[in-house]
């Protein structure tokens, strides 16, 4: 029943995934440009 229940629930990810897959990307992409801004402010500070 649970492995029934869990590859339902990952077919509907994927089913998911592949619509909203360039909101995905976006969300991601402006979560690694936060941290990168996140990495140069740290190193400022360490410089400083």
């Amino acid at each position: 029943m649970l492995g029934y229940w869990v590859s339902a629930m990952s077919n509907n990810m994927l089913i998911l995934t592949n619509k909203h897959e360039d909101l995905i990307v976006f969300l991601l992409s402006k979560l690694v440009y936060r941290i990168t801004i996140c990495k140069k402010v740290n190193n400022l500070y360490e410089l400083a």
